[in-house]
């Protein structure tokens, strides 16, 4: 957002804001359950989800004239993915099999789920006054800027809950996350004051921003029963 104002005289005013929000939930799931059963050579069950936010706020105030001048400029961004207030709001990638039955010959079993999540977000704010008088000049100027991020995804691979797998190969569980978040913030104000008697000037410029992750990552077996012929691995 963006203002501008110009006058000759008494007071005058200009003021901009620019507010960004934005937020990804995803749930995905691969599973084999509800009692099936499966026979085959080999047996994949993938989940994966990546999540990505761009995001730019900005805003700039500039004032000209007048014997007492203000602007004001603020720029706020706030971006979630996933969100922590309660647990089925949370983003979740899971890969499971549970409550079922798999028999593989000649091969391996993979369960696997993986989450990418990231945030580039940036938040300026700019403001300007500039005044002119015979008498008393006055010019103030105030800019802030704010930028919170945040990140709340569960990965989880499971064989669970009765589950019965028996395999000739290999079985690997794994679960694997990674998260990144990438903001800038800033605030700058700038105020001129002219008068043959006596002149103020006031500035303020002020940013604030905050990055939060909160990543659960857990790959288990657990109330099942595995049964391999190679590598069990859980990680």
């Amino acid at each position: 957002g963006s203002g501008v104002g110009v006058a000759r005289s008494g007071f005058s005013s200009a003021g901009a804001g620019s507010f960004a929000a934005n937020r990804v939930t995803r749930r995905t799931t691969a599973a084999v359950h509800g009692e099936a059963k499966v026979t085959a050579q080999s047996l994949s069950v993938t989940a994966k989800d990546s999540a990505e936010i761009f995001a730019v706020a900005g805003a700039l105030a500039a004032q000209i004239g007048g014997t007492v001048s203000t602007a004001a400029g603020i720029s706020v961004a706030i971006n979630e993915i996933g969100n922590n207030d309660a647990a089925d709001k949370r983003g979740l990638v899971r890969a499971m099999i549970k409550d079922a039955t798999v028999t593989l010959t000649g091969g391996s079993l993979t369960v696997k789920a993986d989450s990418t999540g990231s945030i580039e977000s940036s938040s300026i704010a700019g403001a300007g006054a500039a005044s002119a008088s015979g008498g008393v000049g006055v010019g103030v100027a105030g800019a802030g800027a704010v930028n919170l991020n945040a990140i709340h995804v569960d990965t989880q691979a499971l064989v669970t809950e009765s589950a019965s797998v028996t395999s000739t190969g290999k079985v690997d569980v794994k679960a694997t996350a990674s998260s990144a978040i990438r903001s800038l913030s800033g605030g700058v104000a700038g105020a001129v004051a002219l008068s043959s008697s006596a002149a103020t000037t006031v500035t303020l410029g002020a940013a604030w921003g905050t990055n939060t992750v909160t990543s659960g990552v857990r790959a288990a077996v657990e109330s099942a029963s595995v049964s391999s012929g190679g590598e069990v691995t859980i990680e």
